[in-house]
């Protein structure tokens, strides 16, 4: 095996890295240590914890991607042209927000890009009355606590994945 910048690997130690550069004396970093092409530590052997295990299948993870583009493989620089939920570009203030159609030459291969989070997946928010004898659910904060009476035990906020999954309980007020 020899290793390549921009490719990942697990180390005997199950740990997962990244190789993100090359150093001048031709040695590869992954993790902040460096290693000999063959995926071997530096002073160590191919069995020490921190050596190299195996290269990992080409599933990146787009939002933590610290290389630049032409130094990744063909399916990763793929899978971030049809990303769509945007992109960030590394410049001299940092990550900004970046679209292809603004800069006709993109991608430029020693520029580094990444994704952008995909956003949260809307909750469902129900306002549940607790009593005695069951709950009473509302639409709003506003509204449960308006209906709220003496037997009320609680107000609570209910919240979910809109298929139900990811159930989150607030006790909001109780007496």
């Amino acid at each position: 095996m020899n290793i390549e910048v921009g490719k990942w690997y697990e180390l005997n130690n199950g740990e997962k890295h990244q190789c993100t550069k090359i150093k001048g004396d031709g040695f590869y970093v992954l993790g902040g240590f460096y290693y000999h092409s063959n995926g071997v530590v530096l002073w160590g052997d191919k069995d020490s914890p921190r050596s190299v295990k195996r290269e990992l299948p080409e599933e990146v993870d787009l939002t933590k991607i610290n290389t630049p583009f032409g130094l990744l493989s063909e399916g990763t620089q793929q899978r971030l042209r049809d990303w769509p939920h945007g992109l960030e570009v590394y410049g001299p203030n940092g990550w900004t927000e970046f679209q292809w159609r603004q800069c006709p030459t993109a991608p430029i291969p020693d520029v580094t890009y990444r994704a952008k989070l995909a956003p949260e997946s809307e909750k469902m928010v129900y306002w549940l009355n607790v009593y005695p004898d069951g709950v009473r659910v509302h639409q709003s904060k506003e509204e449960a606590l308006r209906a709220r009476d003496r037997e009320c035990i609680a107000t609570e906020c209910f919240e979910c994945d809109p298929d139900g999954s990811n159930p989150t309980i607030y006790v909001e007020e109780t007496e």
